[in-house]
């Protein structure tokens, strides 16, 4: 007996470890922020660093970059980057952080850097940070993007299963890529440097992200609506194609001591995603499904990709008995709302169309083919039964 009950016992706590472990998340992407320059001469050894071991070709999917031009004479950058530039405490340049874990450059030999906190490798903290599992997970769907009027819809949501996790905040910025323009270094000025993924735009209320509250299911869900300007950084061109959201969800404690620290449960980015508009939905394409009539049905179709159409019947036309032969076939009879509905999306777009008798049976029927019972009459049952049989109910 008691073998049995240890026996128990123990499955009783493997499945409860099992049903933790199933509370964790896979990491989306590790954020790799660089505080940076054009005219900061030591910086660009510093992106050598960062293609080789953070953003190299075994990482590149698993990182979402956001480059900071804080560096004084830069003529990129916002305001929330210098902003965090404050918050941070930086005085030197380049600065490196690995989900805000800050990386010292050695000053002796400019392409090696080092953690300024222990518990990561230098060398491989992007596939190590991978390796961890999150207690919070992070969703880009529902997103989208107009780029007739410009208008960008940004969607995050998960679930935070940890409740002890500290001041958690939301953070979304825009970037901008393959900006052609001058950056000093060591050798001199390269007037042809490609600068990519430059933080061009703070997509929240605060620089250091908006307080994240999650319900009591520890779900949360933050849009954010903004207008995507035609140029951003010295003027370049702004399109979807140069144009990418990162978003992130991390803990910050506003002591004003200097933020990055080994310190996990203070600073540490918990899960982050990126997303190129170009690969974002149109929601005014969702906003406008079509709906048609042909071959004894009705059809609702949308351009949206991945989407699909319900459509819900209506009969709007009151028929009073009168002659079959005395009906106005142009009167509204039914009105047909549908519903286009694109994986991914949300809210479920809608549109509305009434169609005449004429357009369901054709402008030559007479009104005696309405009259289904053949009692010279036509009546609201008449009409309810052709509705029916379009419907096939």
């Amino acid at each position: 007996m008691k073998t049995k009950y240890i026996s128990l016992l123990a499955a009783l706590c493997c499945t409860m470890t099992l049903q933790a472990q199933e509370r964790m998340f896979q990491r989306n992407k590790v954020l790799v922020e660089k505080h940076t320059g054009q005219g900061c001469s030591a910086c660009p050894a510093a992106e050598v660093f960062l293609e080789k071991h953070l953003a190299s070709t075994d990482n590149l999917d698993n990182v979402a970059i956001l480059r900071h031009h804080t560096f004084g004479g830069s003529q990129f950058g916002c305001t929330a980057s210098s902003e965090l530039k404050t918050t941070w405490g930086i005085t030197a340049w380049p600065k490196l952080l690995v989900d805000r874990y800050g990386f010292t450059q050695d000053r002796k030999d400019r392409t090696a850097h080092y953690f300024d906190a222990t518990g990561l490798n230098t060398y491989n903290a992007v596939p190590q940070r991978m390796e961890t599992l999150t207690p919070v997970s992070l969703s880009l769907e529902g997103s989208s993007y107009d780029p007739q009027t410009r208008k960008l819809r940004i969607t995050i949501s998960g679930e935070v299963t940890k409740q002890d996790l500290p001041f958690l905040r939301i953070s979304a910025f825009l970037t901008q890529s393959g900006i052609k323009a001058y950056q000093n270094s060591n050798s001199g000025y390269d007037t042809n440097y490609i600068h990519d993924d430059v933080v061009s735009a703070c997509l929240m209320q605060q620089a250091n992200g908006d307080l994240l509250t999650p319900d009591a299911d520890g779900k949360y869900r933050v849009t954010r609506e903004y207008t995507v300007e035609t140029t951003y950084n010295g003027n370049n061109p702004a399109d979807a194609s140069n144009l990418k959201v990162v978003a992130f969800v991390s803990s910050f404690i506003d002591d004003k001591q200097g933020y990055y620290s080994a310190d996990f449960s203070t600073s540490e980015v918990h899960n982050a995603e990126v997303v190129s508009l170009a690969s974002l939905p149109n929601q005014a394409a969702c906003d406008m499904p079509s709906i048609s009539y042909a071959n004894g049905a009705f059809v609702c179709q949308s351009t949206t990709p991945n989407s699909t159409c319900t459509q819900e019947v209506k009969v709007l036309w009151k028929a009073t008995e009168q002659n079959s032969a005395a009906i106005d076939l142009q009167a509204p009879a039914f009105v047909v709302t549908a519903i286009a509905t694109a994986s991914g999306f949300t809210p479920s777009a809608k549109v509305s169309r009434t169609f005449t008798l004429a357009d369901i049976l054709g402008s030559s029927t007479d009104g005696d083919e309405l009259d289904i019972n053949g009692d010279g009459r036509v009546t609201k049952d008449d009409v309810d039964a052709l509705a029916r049989k379009i419907l096939k109910k």
